[in-house]
C-alpha cells in the first residue's frame, strides 16, 4: 500500500513537471502565435477522469473531487492533449488552493450555443474580488504571500485562456474570497 501511494506520488510529480515544461514551451508559442491545435474527438467523461486519476495524489486528505458529466454529452471536437493540459492546470489549482473541503468538476450540454459548459468549482480560499480580472495575466499570482506558500509560475491560466480560445471557447472566473482554509 505504500510503495503504491509512492509510485503514484512519483507518477504525478512526472506528469507535474512535464506539465510545466509544456506551460513554459506554449507560453513561447503564444507569444509567436503558433499555438497549434489538433481537431478530434474527444470524450470529456474520459478525459476528466484521465486528469482526475493523474492529480489524486496531489489533493489534500480532506478534499473530494466529484466529477458530473450530464449523460448522454456528446464527444466534442478537439485536442485531446490540450484539453488535458487545460484541466490539469484547472484541477491543479483547484488542488492547490483547497484543503479542505471539495473539487467539482461538470459538464453539460449548452443546446442553446450548440456546445458544452464544462465548470470547476471548489471549495479552496477563493480569490479577493479586486484581483478576478488579473487571474489570466502572464506571470500574475494573486499576492506575494501567496505565490511564497503555494509556489507557481503565473502561467498556467493564461495558458488555459489561450488554449480554449484556440478551441473556439470562451472562460470566466467567479469566486468567493475567503473559503474554509
Amino acid at each position: 500500500e505504500r510503495c503504491h501511494k509512492t509510485l503514484g506520488a512519483i507518477r504525478s510529480s512526472g506528469q507535474r513537471l512535464i506539465t510545466l515544461v509544456s506551460d513554459i514551451v506554449d507560453a513561447g508559442c503564444m507569444r509567436e502565435a503558433s499555438l497549434i491545435v489538433k481537431h478530434e474527438e474527444v470524450s470529456i467523461q474520459e478525459t476528466l477522469s484521465t486528469v482526475c486519476d493523474t492529480m489524486g495524489p496531489l489533493l489534500h486528505n480532506n478534499v473530494t473531487v466529484n466529477i458530473q458529466v450530464a449523460p448522454n454529452l456528446p464527444a466534442i471536437e478537439g485536442d485531446s492533449g490540450r484539453l488535458i493540459q487545460v484541466f490539469t492546470n484547472l484541477i491543479g489549482n483547484s488542488a492547490k488552493f483547497t484543503h479542505l473541503g471539495h473539487i467539482t468538476l461538470s459538464a453539460e450540454a449548452d443546446a442553446a450555443r450548440s456546445s458544452v459548459v464544462i465548470s470547476v468549482a471548489d471549495s479552496g480560499i477563493g480569490i479577493p474580488k479586486d484581483k478576478i480580472g488579473s487571474v489570466f495575466q502572464s506571470f500574475n499570482q494573486v499576492d506575494v504571500a501567496t505565490t511564497r506558500k503555494y509556489g507557481g509560475t503565473g502561467l498556467g491560466l493564461t495558458l488555459v485562456r489561450a488554449l480554449v480560445k484556440a478551441h473556439h471557447g470562451a472562460i470566466t472566473v467567479s469566486s468567493q474570497h475567503g473559503g474554509p482554509d
